[in-house]
């Protein structure tokens, strides 16, 4: 039988230079994932959408521990970009207006 309280999440004590570096490698591999999109075909570009989202989110997730949020926190917010960009914006990220529209909308 397991314990619930000692369940250790992969990550869980990831520093946030370390999510952040995170994000980049997924940002590097949505660039070359958008290399293979084709024109006139827009589900060929999903997987490069995909990554970059994730890449998006994990710099939100970098910002908020940075800022000294818990990581079990930041997890409960499931994959909820709007609610990661409002915590990260009172705590002082400046998000342009569409950027932060677009969150809501994906969110």
């Amino acid at each position: 039988m397991n314990d619930q309280s000692s369940v250790s999440y992969p990550g869980e004590s990831a520093t946030p230079a370390e999510v952040s570096s995170l994000a980049d490698e997924y940002r590097l591999a949505a660039l070359l994932l958008l290399e293979n999109g084709r024109p006139k075909e827009p589900k060929s570009r999903a997987p490069f959408r995909m990554v970059a989202i994730h890449a998006v989110e994990l710099y939100l997730n970098a910002f908020l521990l940075h800022s000294a949020h818990e990581a079990a926190r930041i997890r409960g917010f499931q994959h909820n970009l709007a609610a990661r960009a409002d915590l990260a914006v009172e705590l002082g990220l400046a998000l342009r207006k569409r950027t932060r529209e677009h969150l809501y909308t994906m969110s």
